[in-house]
Formats: structure tokens, sequence, C-alpha cells
């Protein structure tokens, strides 16, 4: 039910976002239009963390769990985490030497982090010490020994602890639960730690807490190893956080004749759908519209060759996104494919642990989100001045006045 109400809900959010992003663009030089328009795109934004949040709780995330680096993570990450902990508390952090690489999602357990320090920061009140250690979990019931949900196996441990008030026997045992928050009147949704916990158990993970009144707290995140190779880093800080940044596309070489790359937009809600066809020809591409799999099948069958398929996940019909695209892919191999959802209930290749060479921009995403990832697959778009010009010169080489397919 999670998965269901965040799909239906990130669709709302993503036409009012798409609205909202060509209202800037028409009242640009309004001032006051532009402030209510930044104000309203702040909203959506905190809407688009809550449905997150809530894929999380319900481990429906779409993650990309790969063999990682811990102390490569934490390394690259202390300016956020020392940020998340608050400029008066001081910051510990140590990594065992014998830890291996753990299969998990990287980008993903660096924002489990940042929320764990957040909570700490706020038990402290003000001063105080968090720390955070990784080191291998002992499975010879050693210390820390593995908890007993987990099967047999090697499992690095994060431990992240507080030196604040500590909570109460009654409070540890809702921590968990969801919209639980000891914050009355104040912010948080009550979805922190029932985010890290959903995001930990997907990940194969348990997740522990121990605290006490005067003592502080301790959570411990066990996470599985593999032995796997880290591959090398990719990480982009201007990414935005709904933005799934793989480089699993080469742009296409900049086509110099005068048509502007075609997109084919999949998409079964006619109200994104028309938002996001605005989009695509605001960053000048050219875009083809089908309601649902089987008719962008039947749109390829009768000779549309786009160089783009940007398809939603989850619509109704005979094929599915993933069966659309493998076929599109057997007609036209140089097809390039962007699927997008704000929930992907399995349907990729790979599940909700997206296998590799699957590329999802997350719902809702922005004009500056969708132009960063059409323009890393196709190479720039063409203005409407850029590509009227374009049409002009092409004329004169070769006489043909026809547009190009819109």
């Amino acid at each position: 039910m999670t998965g269901g109400v965040a799909h239906d809900f990130n669709n709302v959010l993503q036409t009012i976002s798409g609205n909202l992003h060509l209202l800037r663009l028409e009242a640009k030089g309004n001032e006051k239009t532009e402030k209510r328009v930044t104000a309203a795109l702040s909203a959506v934004e905190r809407g688009a963390q809550l449905a997150a949040r809530l894929l999380a709780f319900g481990q429906r995330q779409a993650l990309r769990p790969a063999a990682t680096d811990l102390n490569a993570l934490l390394s690259s990450s202390q300016q956020a985490l020392r940020h998340a902990a608050g400029e008066h508390t001081t910051l510990d952090i140590s990594v065992s030497p014998q830890l291996s690489a753990v299969q998990v999602d990287g980008v993903q357990l660096e924002r489990m982090l940042v929320q764990l320090l957040d909570n700490a920061r706020q038990a402290l009140g003000g001063a105080g010490t968090i720390r955070i250690t990784a080191t291998p979990c002992a499975d010879d019931g050693g210390t820390p020994p593995r908890p007993a949900t987990l099967p047999p196996g090697h499992y690095a441990v994060i431990e992240v602890s507080d030196t604040g008030a500590g909570m109460a026997p009654e409070v540890v045992r809702q921590v968990f639960d969801p919209f639980f928050t000891t914050r009355p009147g104040g912010p948080g949704t009550g979805l922190g730690l029932s985010m890290v916990h959903g995001f930990v158990g997907q990940s194969g993970g348990a997740i522990e807490l121990d605290s006490a009144p005067g003592q502080g707290t301790r959570v411990r995140l066990y996470l599985p190893c593999t032995p796997e190779a880290v591959a090398a880093p990719m990480r982009n800080p201007a990414v935005n956080k709904h933005t799934m940044d793989l480089a699993i596309h080469h742009p296409a070489k900049q086509d110099t004749s005068s048509e502007r790359p075609l997109i084919l937009v999949v998409e079964d809600d006619a109200s994104v759908r028309e938002t996001v066809l605005a989009l695509v020809r605001h960053l000048g591409y050219a875009a083809l519209e089908a309601e649902n799999p089987d008719e962008a099948l039947t749109l390829l069958q009768q000779g549309a060759r786009p160089q783009l398929l940007f398809s939603d996940v989850l619509m109704p019909g005979r094929l599915t996104s993933a069966e659309l695209a493998e076929q599109a892919q057997a007609m036209l191999p140089d097809l390039k494919v962007l699927f997008t959802s704000g929930f992907t209930a399995n349907a990729l290749p790979g599940g909700n642990a997206l296998a590799s060479g699957v590329a999802l921009l997350e719902k809702p995403y922005g004009q500056d989100d969708l132009a960063r990832r059409l323009r890393g697959i196709l190479g720039p778009g063409q203005t409407q001045e850029e590509d009227n010009q374009g049409h002009q010169a092409n004329n004169k080489r070769t006489g043909n006045g026809r547009p190009p397919v819109m």
C-alpha cells in the first residue's frame, strides 16, 4: 500500500512541479510571481522527501547496491556529516583497517548516516560528542555479535553513538514506528529512524538501538560484506536527490542536421504527460507521446524513429515498460532508454535493486533534473530560435522546407 500511495502522490507532485517550472519561465522578470513559484516548488520538494521516506520505510526504494568501501565513503562524506552534527558538536569517525567492502547503495547510506547524526544532534541539545565507528561484525559470538535475525555471513557494523540524554524504555520500544516522534510541535515527521530501519532491511542488513536515560544512544547498522571489487566512485554533488545519476549512456554525437533529437514520451497520466511534453519541447527536443507501452510499440511499428524512449514504469496495458524497452531496442538498436517513476514496484530489471544499465529519473523531477539527464544521453537540444535558423540553413542546402516531427 505504501508504494501505491507514493506512486500516485509523486504523480500529483510531478504535475504540480512541471507546471510551476513552466510558469516560472513565463513569469521571468515578475519578481512577485517568481517568489510565489519558488515557495511552491519548495513545498513540492518537501512533499517529495516525505514520499521518499515512506518508500524507505516500506523497503520499496529503488536502490543501486554495489561494493562500497566504507572508509572512502565516510571520508568523502565528512563535510555533509559534520554539517549534520552541528558546529557545537565534536564528531569522531573511526574505521577499522580490516573492514571489507559492503554491498549497499552508497548514496542512500550517506543519507541515512546524515539522518542519524541529525537525530543525535537533536538529542545533545547543544554541545556534546557524536562518534561513528565502522568495524567487522564478529560471527563467532564476539563483540559486536551478529544479530540473530541475520543469516550467517560476513557483516560490517556502523555504530553511531552520542553523549545525549538517552531515552526511556517505553520510547525505545517505539523509535522505529512510522510517524513516532519525541519532538512535539517541532520539526520532523517521525519517519527518520523508520526510514533508516527500512533501508537497512532492504539492503539485507539489520539495525539495533540501545539507549537509557543519562547514558546516551547507540545505533548499529549491520550491512552485508561482499568479496566484489569496489568500483571507482562516481559522485556528483550537484545531482538532485531524486535523480539516480547513472553513467550508462554515452552522449550521442551532435547531429549537424537541423532536426532536433526526437523523444518518445510514454505516460498514462494525462496531466503528467502534458506537462512532460511541454518541458521536453521547451528544452529544445522534439517529442512524440503515447499513453501506454502498447500504444508506444504501435508508433514504433508504424515508423516512428525516436532517439530516446522516456517511459513511466507502472502503466496499464498488455506490455510492461521493461518489455516495451526490450522490444523497442530490438527494433532500434541505437535507441536510448530512460525510465521515470515515483515507485518502481519491482517492475524494472533487478527489481528495487536496479540492475546495471537501467537508468531511472525519479519523480517528481524539475526542469534542471530533466535537462541534465537528456543532455547526458542525447546532447543539448535546440531552442526554437536555433531550430528555425537550422531549418533555414538546411533548406538552402536541400530545398526541403518540411519541419521536424513534433
